[in-house]
C-alpha cells in the first residue's frame, strides 16, 4: 500500500513539474465549470473489518466506494469553489446454526458526505491542472442489521456522534481532449486516500 502511494504520488510530482514549461496557457481560467466523477481507494472501513475477520471463513466482508462526484465554478484564474458528494458502504455478513435452523445476518455501514471545497490552482499548462484543496461539510453514517431470526433484538444505536466532514488534498486532471480529462486527487479525510475519475470541463 506503501509503495503504491509513494509511486502514485512521484508519477504527479512529475506531471506537476511538465506544467512549469508553459504556464501562460491555462487549461481552467476564471469562469470555467469543472465536474469530476470519481471512485476511492482504499474504502478504509472494509479493509479494516476485513482483517479483522480474516481467519473467520463464515464471515463475508465486502464495501462500494468512494464513489463521488465533484462540481467546481472557477472564481478567478487561480482559485475554485465547488461542492463533492460521495457514498460509500461496507456490508459483513454470516450465518448461524441453531438447533438446525440457519440464520443469516447482514451488517451494513452505508456513509453519506457532502463538503464544500476551495481549490487553489498553484500549476498549468495548455492540457494539467494541479490544485490543493480544503473542504468541510456534513457527514453521517449508521450501522443497519437485518436478519431473518425472529429472536434478534436491534440494540444497536451507532450512528454518526459528529456529523461533520472535512478534507486537505493535492490533486490533478490532465485533458485528452479539450473538455475531457483523468483526474487524481490524494487527500486525507472526507473519503479514500486516492480518488480517481473522469473531468468534464465546461
Amino acid at each position: 500500500m506503501k509503495k503504491l502511494v509513494l509511486k502514485a504520488m512521484a508519477l504527479t510530482v512529475i506531471l506537476f513539474g511538465t506544467t512549469q514549461t508553459n504556464l501562460n496557457a491555462q487549461v481552467v481560467e476564471e469562469g470555467t465549470a469543472i465536474f469530476d466523477v470519481y471512485y476511492g481507494f482504499p474504502n478504509l472501513y472494509t479493509t479494516v473489518l476485513k482483517s479483522a475477520y480474516s481467519n473467520e471463513p463464515s464471515v463475508s466482508v465486502s464495501g462500494s466506494g468512494p464513489i463521488g462526484v465533484r462540481g467546481e465554478y472557477m472564481l478567478t484564474d487561480k482559485i475554485g469553489f465547488g461542492l463533492d458528494i460521495n457514498y460509500t458502504n461496507t456490508i459483513a455478513k454470516w450465518t448461524d446454526i441453531v438447533n438446525s435452523t440457519s440464520y443469516n445476518y447482514e451488517v451494513s455501514v452505508p456513509r453519506f458526505r457532502a463538503m464544500g471545497k476551495f481549490n487553489f490552482h498553484f500549476a498549468q499548462s495548455d492540457v494539467f491542472d494541479a490544485y490543493t484543496a480544503v473542504g468541510a461539510g456534513y457527514s453521517s453514517w449508521k450501522v443497519n442489521v437485518t436478519t431473518n431470526d425472529p429472536t434478534y433484538v436491534d440494540d444497536t444505536s451507532l450512528s454518526t456522534p459528529i456529523p461533520i466532514a472535512f478534507r486537505l488534498a493535492l490533486g490533478g486532471r490532465y485533458f485528452v481532449t479539450d473538455n475531457i480529462g483523468l483526474g487524481l486527487e490524494f487527500g486525507l479525510g472526507g473519503g479514500a486516500l486516492i480518488h480517481g475519475g473522469l473531468a468534464i470541463k465546461l
